[in-house]
């Protein structure tokens, strides 16, 4: 499957490579959560610049493609995304944390999909989101408007949120206030929110991550608070002409 051929001319007078990937992230991602590349590397050990388990996980990949024969291996790979398909989560984890380290002007959020505490409410969260903050542009958000959340892994919660005139109820904004809810119940589900956290983010510990990586994830398993978060990666304008190397600078010694 290929890229559309007026979009592929476009993209290539632009310089930008283009994939179309189809299901193999489904089955990285399911390679990745039983440890097959480091089960392979383990019962096969070897010096090769490529190793057994990336191999094999390709071989998996293209098996499940329609099976290119084994000479023609590389051939498959040819327009594939390889980088996002064989290469390793620490790779992919420090590329993301440099883009967000190095575009502080984007605004990240978090928005519930399907439900919101008890209540039922599809995809409506993203399209009112989307909506509010597109009409907002850069206008920052009101210092009354926000408050750090009980569960400092899901940043601030909003106040009051006003969309065409009408008042977002304060039971969607903050979900303890729904009665059937609770604050014991939200406290419950936030226990769960970070066990899986400091479960999950044990596998990026390694020796290749970016030192601001590592501070990140110190920090919650050692249940930082927002203010902890913030002196890692501060939140403020006067930082956006920083690059990473500026963040690795400060972290190496922090």
């Amino acid at each position: 499957m290929r890229v559309p051929l007026e979009v592929e001319k476009e993209l290539k007078r632009q310089k930008i490579a283009a994939y179309v990937v189809g299901h193999l992230p489904i089955i990285k991602s399911y390679a990745v959560k039983i440890g097959l590349v480091d089960i392979i590397n383990e019962l096969v050990p070897s010096k090769m610049d490529v190793d057994p388990g990336t191999i094999f996980l390709g071989l998996v990949m293209d098996t499940l493609s329609g099976r290119t024969p084994l000479y023609r291996l590389d051939e498959f790979f040819q327009d594939q995304d390889t980088e996002l398909l064989l290469g390793k989560r620490i790779t992919h984890a420090n590329l993301m944390l440099k883009q967000i380290i190095e575009t502080p002007r984007t605004t990240f959020t978090l928005v519930p999909n399907q439900h919101i505490g008890v209540w039922e409410v599809g995809f409506k969260p993203q399209l009112l989101m989307r909506e509010y903050l597109t009409r907002r542009g850069v206008a920052k958000l009101r210092s009354d408007q926000h408050q750090p959340a009980r569960c400092p892994l899901l940043g601030y919660e909003l106040n009051y949120a006003t969309i065409e005139g009408s008042k977002i109820p304060s039971r969607f904004l903050k979900t303890y206030n729904q009665p059937e809810l609770g604050i014991d119940g939200y406290d419950a589900g936030a226990e769960i929110l970070t066990k899986f956290f400091k479960e999950e983010l044990q596998k990026y510990l390694d020796k290749d991550l970016l030192n601001t990586g590592k501070r990140i994830i110190d920090a919650c398993l050692s249940d930082a608070s927002i203010d902890e978060y913030n002196e890692i990666v501060p939140m403020s304008y006067r930082y956006s002409f920083n690059n990473m190397e500026d963040y690795e600078q400060d972290n190496e010694f922090a």
